[in-house]
């Protein structure tokens, strides 16, 4: 019989290093929001195509318009109320929005090191690769400014670790239900891995129950939602997406490649484009930069990390017939890889959803022969990378606030 992946009871010292990890992670938040300021660039699409100012009116406001609730459906119920609390609490307006960023990217990072420890790591493997992943590129920069895809990926991580749950003890049908209305809440296209981790644990009928109890479950919340945020949008009417398909500007397959397996670990040099809409603002982008064209460190930090990942591929399908929560993470991964070869502008910016995935793939390599190598790898990728990373934001944001 092939082997299976055991997730990996949490213990005290597990417990330890989640606190370590959500509290680095939280602080280095904070402190690069700071750099940004919370409210982030001035003008909307700046950060890499990001609409920050529509993000911190949605999460802090009512009255702001929060169209984008249908691609993101319950994204603003999920933000205004703990943002309205903190407010409550005594913080002022952009420290409650930098103190919910933070404690999401805290809690990223903790989940990360637990869905890690779930697919069967070892715990210094697991501590390892959440760093990996604390200093990548999507992280550092996606989790300084309010943005919406920080949560969408603590989705995804949630259903990857209920995927390695699953694979070892009973959970009824309501279980599968919760965790497919999680991945559907965030982003639309999320909801691949809760249709997936469903799929491989029920027959398909009893799938398209779950499912549609799933989407029954997201839509009566959106309603309750609609209900405090009339401006909301119902997450089948999103038909204006289709404007963001194809685009021209995005370049062709080799860019979208680039900026899905290299850009989200190793920031290549940011480029500073001129704003045809706001001239007195620039537009950072890394769409059409070539790999490591941060210097000699981000292009050897780029093999490094091309080579990690080919060591978790190999060992990923070669350990027997691939068990359910790898098949779940694979179909979850190549979801977004076809999603994002079509979908997009700026693919940098979407790049924490799968960010994690590539991460798990890469830590999966210290499951086979090559181990020892690989975590030496990981080591250097994971001190180079804070360096190549941290100089490139320290550069974006000294040109943001010339």
């Amino acid at each position: 019989m092939a082997a299976r992946t055991i997730p990996n009871p949490l213990e005290r010292i597990d417990l330890l290093i989640l606190g370590l990890l959500f509290a680095a992670a939280g602080t280095a938040s904070w402190i690069a929001a700071d750099r940004v300021h919370t409210l982030g660039p001035p003008a909307a699409n700046q950060w890499f195509q990001a609409d920050v100012p529509r993000v911190y009116g949605n999460m802090t406001q009512r009255e702001s318009n929060h169209y984008r609730t249908g691609v993101h459906p319950l994204f603003s119920i999920a933000t205004y109320p703990p943002v309205s609390a903190l407010r409550r609490a005594g913080l002022d307006e952009e420290r409650a929005v930098r103190a919910l960023i933070a404690g999401a990217a805290g809690l990223w990072l903790a989940i990360l090191y637990g869905v890690l420890r779930a697919f069967g790591l070892r715990r210094p493997d697991a501590t390892l690769f959440a760093a990996v992943g604390a200093v990548s590129a999507s992280a550092l920069f996606g989790s300084a400014v309010p943005e919406t895809h920080l949560f969408g990926s603590i989705t995804l991580l949630l259903v990857m670790g209920f995927a390695a749950c699953a694979a070892t003890r009973e959970f009824s049908p309501r279980w599968f239900v919760g965790f497919s209305a999680v991945s559907l809440s965030m982003a639309v296209t999320n909801w691949t891995a809760g249709l997936a981790v469903t799929a491989l644990n029920h027959p398909w009928r009893r799938s398209v129950r779950i499912s549609l109890g799933a989407f029954a479950a997201v839509t009566v919340v959106w309603a309750l939602q609609n209900a405090i945020f009339p401006s909301s949008q119902f997450f089948l009417f999103a038909f204006g997406e289709r404007r963001y398909v194809l685009l021209e500007g995005a370049g062709g397959i080799g860019s979208r490649l680039t900026a899905f397996f290299f850009h989200p670990m190793v920031m290549p040099l940011v480029q500073v484009l001129e704003n045809p809409l706001q001239p007195e603002w620039s537009i950072f982008s890394v769409q059409h930069a070539a790999i490591g064209s941060s210097g000699l460190l981000g292009a050897v930090l780029s093999l490094i990390w091309i080579w990690l990942l080919a060591v978790g591929v190999r060992t990923f399908v070669g350990r027997g017939a691939l068990d359910k929560p790898r098949i779940v993470l694979g179909l979850t991964l190549l979801g977004q890889l076809a999603l994002h070869l079509v979908y997009g502008d700026e693919t940098f910016l979407l790049s924490l959803h799968w960010l994690p995935l590539l991460v798990m793939v890469a830590g999966i390599g210290t499951l086979g022969p090559q181990r020892r190598t690989a975590l030496i790898a990981g080591t250097l990728l994971a001190i180079g990378a804070c360096v190549n990373n941290v100089d490139q934001f320290v550069r974006v944001t000294s040109e943001l606030h010339r």
